[in-house]
Parts: structure tokens; sequence; C-alpha cells
């Protein structure tokens, strides 16, 4: 049971769970609704890693060897009719939430299985893939109470800095596992372009993301506990900058998730205080 609970990776599941509180909370709108969207949140995410574990074995087995399907600990027919279960109940418990929630949590179902499946190893696109799950979470929460046309600003404007700071530490990532990726034929962004011109690409998604920061500022959005969460973000992204210029790239995209939680830290302190 410990290894099928570790292919969901519930650090990770547990991110897009926080993602669907922030939006809540963002909205001031925290109520009985948020459990089932975090569980179904929870779940679906856990199916797509579920999945990405099928397909990635061969690069798992350089990059990842104590996972537990490279380490043999789960068979991969296992793995598959785990991800279909998983997958039908995160679905099941959206369609009782809204349509509109039920509707995205649909798309990421299938963009998921889809990253996996073929876009994973795609220059870029991959890393728009997971950054577009990333900054979905945000606006699922939205989708509990509104449709696609009534969605706050604050809440798109969050999904998008979550979106370029995802960008940023995805192309990290990848520069990080040229070697894996290499072996298996993968065609990522630092494998395409070079090490040098993918930094300087995250670096841009990143300080995109920095500068989008500040808009709230200007508009007034929060109030003026933003600035507990704004400030550290910003200085954790320069962190980020220094050291990718000295090639530790594991070091720089764990800064850029830190600050990302800084981020939301911010939007919720400055929408509730």
């Amino acid at each position: 049971m410990n290894s099928f609970a570790a292919l969901l990776r519930p650090n990770v599941c547990l991110l897009s769970a926080i993602g669907i509180v922030v939006g809540f909370l963002v909205l001031g709108s925290f109520g009985i609704m948020i459990i089932p969207a975090v569980i179904s949140a929870f779940i679906i995410t856990g199916a797509g890693n579920v999945i990405n574990d099928v397909f990635d074995i061969g690069i798992d087995k350089i990059n990842q060897p104590k996972r537990p399907l490279p380490a043999g600990l789960v068979s991969k027919k296992a793995a598959v009719y785990y991800f279909l279960v998983l997958n039908t109940v995160g679905l099941v418990i959206a369609i009782f939430i809204s349509m509109p929630f039920f509707m995205i949590a649909l798309l990421n179902s299938i963009v998921l299985f889809a990253y996996s499946w073929k876009f994973k190893s795609l220059p870029l696109l991959g890393n728009i893939f997971v950054s577009w799950l990333a900054a979905s979470t945000f606006l699922a929460a939205a989708l509990v109470f509104n449709n696609f046309t009534t969605i706050p600003v604050s809440i798109i404007l969050l999904s998008v800095i979550s979106f370029l700071g995802t960008m940023s530490r995805e192309i990290f990532k990848s520069i990080e596992d040229m070697k894996g990726d290499g072996t298996q034929g993968a065609k990522t962004l630092p494998i395409i372009v070079g090490e040098s011109r993918a930094r300087i690409a995250a670096l841009a998604f990143l300080w995109v993301g920095v500068f989008s920061l500040f808009v709230p500022v200007f508009k007034n959005f929060f109030s003026m506990f933003y600035f507990i969460g704004m400030v550290p973000a910003i200085l954790l992204c320069f962190f980020a900058t220094f050291y990718s210029v000295k090639g530790k790239w594991r070091k720089s995209q764990k800064l850029v998730k830190y600050a990302m939680f800084f981020v939301m830290l911010g939007y919720i302190l400055g929408s509730v205080f």
C-alpha cells in the first residue's frame, strides 16, 4: 500500500489541494464546498502522477530509480488500473460540485494524460501543459461558484503569475534532467536550444511573473498585508536568478517554488485582512 501511496506523489497532490484552498480564501467564499473540491483536485492530480510514471518508466530508471514502477514495487498493469479508478472517482466527485468545475476537471484529466503520453517530451509544450495545470487550480476554485465569464480579476491574475512561475521552474527542471531525458530521445527545450538559451527563457518567464506581482499594488486589489508575501517572493526570485547563473538548477527551481508559496500567502493575507 505504501508503494501505491507513493505513486500518487502526495506532496504534488497537496499543491493542487492548496491551490483550491487559496482560491477559496482569495474569493472570500470559504464554505462546505471546499471539501469535495479539494478531494477531487487531489485525486485527479494523483491519477495524473500515476499515468505519468507509467509512461516514464524508462526515464525514471535513470532519473528516479527509487520510484515504485522502475523499482518493480508496482506492476505497470496495476498502475494503469489504479489510474483509471482514481480518475473516475475524481471526475464523479467533480460533477456534483458544479458543471464549470467538472468541465475544468475533465479538461485537466485530458491534459494530464496527453502530457504524459505524448507532449512531455516536446520542447516548451510539455512545460506549458504543466504550468496550465498549476495555474488552473485557482480557476477551479472560482468555478465552484462562477462560470467562465465571471471569474474575478484577482484569481485570473494569480493564475497568470502561477503559470509564469511554473514555466520558469519547469525549464530549470528540464535543464537539470537533460542527461536522463537525452538518453530516452526526449526533445525538451534545453536539449533543442541548449542550456544557456533555456536558462534565458526560464528567467524571462520568472521576471515577467515578478513584474506581474506589482499589478495588485497599482490596482489596489489588496490590503498592505499583501506585501508580507510579495517582498519575500521577489527576493527569492533574485536568489533563484543568481543560482541559475552558477548552474545550480535544483536550487533555482526550489527557490521559485518557495517564491510561489509566498505569492499565495500575500494573496491570502491581502484578501482576508
